[in-house]
């Protein structure tokens, strides 16, 4: 199975700009044109889908809608959303009205559930998916997972976890995979600008 990872897009990104709306739009025909090309039909979004903290506005809602959740329909594709520090109480408000909707539609499916770092078992692989701002001290993962995935922790060869909300390549760490007591972790970059919290 092939998996897309999208993360920190964030919607509605300085206060809907249309600079960045169009600029987010740009990407998603070409991030979607690739998916098609490529047959992948899923994506984990590591979170920060929009970036206000206590609302989504309709301007920038409608512009997703528009833009990507109206492809993710179209190409058939199934989407994993692990909300981020921007948007946590959003997302699971969002989520918990999604799961009302569609409580009956069949392939259809919203899990809305907590812990928000997800596990999926591939084989003998576990990746694991996080935003990247709860474990502040990402030195200390493997304890954390082998905590939370110890139902599979022993039953697999290889551990990867992905993280997000990390926006500049000011650090070091930014885009290199590395190695934290067999455990592989990648820091991933972003599609947005800092904003002012990232910056201080």
């Amino acid at each position: 199975m092939k998996i897309a990872i999208l993360n920190d897009t964030h919607a509605g990104i300085r206060n809907a700009s249309d600079i960045f709306t169009d600029n987010a739009n740009v990407f998603y025909n070409e991030f979607f044109s690739y998916l098609k090309n490529n047959d992948i039909k899923k994506i984990i979004h590591l979170g920060d889908v929009f970036d206000n903290r206590k609302f989504i506005n309709y301007k920038s809602l409608h512009s997703f809608r528009k833009n990507f959740l109206s492809k993710l329909r179209e190409y058939n594709i199934h989407m994993d959303v692990i909300p981020g520090n921007h948007d946590e109480e959003s997302m699971m408000h969002m989520g918990d009205a999604l799961e009302a909707l569609y409580e009956t539609t069949e392939h259809i499916t919203v899990d809305n559930s907590r812990p928000l770092m997800k596990g999926y078992k591939y084989g003998e692989c576990l990746l694991i998916f996080d935003h990247g701002n709860r474990v502040k001290n990402y030195k200390n993962l493997a304890s954390v997972i082998s905590q939370r995935f110890r139902e599979v922790w022993s039953s697999v060869r290889h551990i990867e976890v992905h993280r997000g909300h990390l926006h500049s390549l000011k650090t070091s760490i930014m885009g290199q995979v590395e190695e934290l007591n067999g455990i592989a972790v990648r820091h991933l970059g972003s599609m947005s600008p800092t904003d002012q919290w990232h910056d201080d």
